[in-house]
């Protein structure tokens, strides 16, 4: 009768209830180690207003990286001014031009880290859209600098054993037989 349908309309509830609290402690469960995982490495996750171009976040990672204090990437121009002078430009253009027409681009450039080294970084960026066009950018800036070295010394090496063949192939020819 009615007293069985009422006990089964609050059962249901519970149970709705009990649900939603687990689906809600699984998901903060999950927020929660995605954001451990994400501030202990050299991974930099960030935000960006399009309106203000100043940060809205940038993960406590970036003062490993680059030895800067969070709250500093939060003033005006911090970006722009970080990058290394000899990549400013093209850096600044290409983010300003893929951000038009694209919905997600990656690029690389140096930063200047607070100790005054370079830093190699491939920014991966998600843009954002409103109904006048690009309103947020958000992504992952990436420290590649050793990827960066161990292509560098790559070359290097081969270079070098390029020259020690021609060397020797020319040594080969200028000998004497008799020699």
């Amino acid at each position: 009768g009615p007293a069985k349908q009422t006990i089964r309309s609050v059962a249901g509830a519970i149970a709705t209830v009990v649900a939603r609290e687990r689906a809600r402690q699984a998901v903060a469960e999950s927020e929660a180690r995605f954001r451990r995982l994400a501030e202990t490495t050299g991974v930099i996750p960030w935000e960006l207003d399009l309106e203000t171009f100043r940060f809205v976040y940038v993960g406590p990672q970036a003062l490993q990286v680059l030895g800067y204090p969070i709250a500093a990437w939060y003033e005006a121009g911090f970006w722009e001014e970080h990058i290394h002078p000899d990549d400013r430009a093209q850096a600044i253009a290409y983010c300003h031009e893929q951000m038009q027409t694209r919905d997600a681009y990656e690029f690389e450039y140096r930063m200047i880290a607070a100790g005054g080294r370079h830093v190699w970084i491939r920014d991966f960026v998600t843009v954002t859209r409103g109904v006048t066009g690009p309103v947020r950018l958000a992504g992952f800036l990436v420290d590649v600098s050793i990827e960066r070295a161990a292509a560098a010394a790559l070359r290097e090496a081969s270079e070098a054993k390029g020259e020690f063949l021609a060397n020797t192939r020319s040594a080969r020819r200028s000998t004497p037989s008799w020699v």
